[in-house]
């Protein structure tokens, strides 16, 4: 679903409505709702296109997704009406219910009763802010240092066999090419490695956290999923004038069919990075006509209120029609 570089508003409205079925056209409302235990989630019941009131939700993310729907049911000149359930968690895969569920993340494609729906991080500003600074401090592709970048902390799978963020670290301690560290041990990760006769290698692969202005200063920026997405980084990081590299992962947010391979930004594994890196050392143009797309998927998409809000109406009147039917 490759989004046009210049889009109209009309190919936005189009791009949103596509991407609003895409997320929805398997759901179905056979199940019986049950709220879970889980104060993650909440209720969300909208008769004749009014979200219900509650007196309290039961966790304060909700709020945000509440007004933000409230807002979206605005612009909807038809009656809708749908009950689902709301997940704040980062990423949710299912784990407490198979009715239709609103959540920001997910990492299972098997479950298409979880709708994903727009961030905390895009509906707070965190990315909007993230952006504004990075286009204030971002020096011009070629007069960046000529190798890749991730720092960040050692979330992830609690086995660093399965850890990304470690394992890259690991594997790129000895090349000069790379710059790939691990800037807080958290959830174990470092006890786990010392449990496997690896104490000695933690000091090679840590340094201390490096602010968005030190990591810009490098003009291939990878990004490493942790427990979810990396959220508000990999944003910034497609914002931004370096290459932006993304280590496969099955983690996803609603937004990410947007993203085409080779066209807004490059996949890779640790097989294929360093010759990744070769060639587009080799073909700077073509990195520089990546970092247009995908600055302006970001610009276009991500950082356009309307977009986000169009997504969503497109997503509640796509629900509320399987609901009623």
């Amino acid at each position: 679903m490759k989004p046009a570089p210049n889009p109209s508003l009309a190919e936005l409205e189009l791009t949103s409505r596509d991407l609003a079925v895409l997320h929805t056209k398997d759901v179905d409302f056979n199940k019986t709702i049950s709220l879970p235990s889980d104060e993650h989630f909440d209720l969300f019941s909208i008769k004749n296109t009014v979200l219900q009131k509650h007196r309290s939700w039961r966790h304060k993310r909700t709020k945000v997704i509440a007004s933000f729907i409230r807002e979206c049911l605005k612009h909807i000149p038809e009656k809708i009406n749908v009950d689902l359930l709301i997940n704040v968690h980062d990423k949710y895969d299912g784990e407490f219910s198979n009715y239709p569920v609103l959540a920001f993340g997910k990492s299972v494609s098997n479950h298409p009763e979880i709708i994903q729906i727009p961030s905390l991080y895009l509906l707070d500003g965190t990315v909007s802010r993230r952006c504004k600074k990075t286009e204030r401090v971002d020096p011009p592709f070629n007069l960046k240092r000529g190798k890749v970048c991730f720092y960040g902390a050692s979330t992830g799978d609690l086995n660093t066999d399965n850890n990304q963020r470690v394992t890259a670290a690991l594997w790129a301690k000895d090349k000069k090419n790379m710059v790939i560290k691990i800037t807080n041990w958290c959830q174990g990760a470092n006890t786990d490695l010392i449990a496997k006769g690896l104490e000695n290698q933690i000091p090679l692969i840590t340094e201390k956290t490096k602010s968005i202005r030190r990591q810009l200063l490098y003009k291939y920026l990878l990004n490493i999923d942790g427990n979810s997405t990396s959220w508000d980084r990999f944003v910034w990081q497609l914002y931004s004038n370096s290459l932006s590299l993304k280590l496969e992962s099955p983690q996803t947010e609603f937004w990410y069919p947007l993203l085409e391979d080779g066209y807004n930004y490059v996949s890779v594994t640790l097989d294929t990075l360093e010759e990744v890196i070769t060639h587009y050392k080799e073909n700077k143009n073509a990195a520089i006509t990546i970092n247009h797309h995908s600055r302006s998927l970001v610009a276009n998409c991500l950082l356009n209120p309307d977009f986000l809000k169009s997504y969503m109406t497109h997503v509640l009147i796509q629900l509320s029609d399987k609901f009623s039917n």
